[in-house]
């Protein structure tokens, strides 16, 4: 992942799509779900199982991700999910 021409996102929605698939996932559909070339869906493929083999585990060292936003305002959520306010 590190010298790819990728970005994160990319690689790790392909890992998300393969390991929640239940036949597996195909170049094609990576091709079509995420929007880059066929060849470059194969090649990403490629890499990520062969990063799940025995003896490789594709995370195996501590990872950091930096500047996550959680929550937004009130007015954007759905009516359900907004906080009542006591007035």
């Amino acid at each position: 992942m590190q010298s790819s021409r990728l970005g994160m996102q990319a690689w790790l929605l392909a890992v998300y799509l393969m390991m929640t698939g239940l036949k597996g996932t195909s170049s094609l559909k990576l091709h079509r779900d995420i929007g880059i070339t066929q060849k470059t869906a194969w090649y990403l493929a490629h890499r990520v199982r062969e990063a799940m083999s025995e003896g490789d585990p594709l995370f195996s060292a501590a990872l950091e991700a930096d500047e996550t936003y959680i929550g937004g305002l009130e007015g954007n959520k759905h009516q359900h999910k907004r906080l009542e306010a006591a007035s």
